[in-house]
């Protein structure tokens, strides 16, 4: 993964892809992202946390929160 700007990157280093996929935010992304089955969660300085589907890089819900997200989501239970 590597996060810069505004736009968040999936990558394989370990099979020598240099970019699958990239979704555009609107702020820095910060946070570290967490992944669970198909879905990588991870949180902008635009205020918001994303749900974006692993393949596709297609949002799957984002959450508007009260400020910057600085810190990396954390996942309990079922999501």
């Amino acid at each position: 993964f590597f996060m810069a700007m505004a736009v968040f990157f999936l990558t394989n280093v370990a099979f020598g892809q240099t970019e699958n996929w990239k979704f555009k935010t609107n702020g820095r992304v910060y946070s570290s992202p967490v992944i669970d089955k198909d879905v990588i969660f991870f949180g902008s300085g635009d205020s918001t946390v994303y749900a974006v589907n692993r393949n596709t890089a297609k949002l799957k819900w984002k959450f508007k929160t009260g400020g910057e997200v600085h810190s990396s989501p954390f996942i309990k239970g079922d999501t």
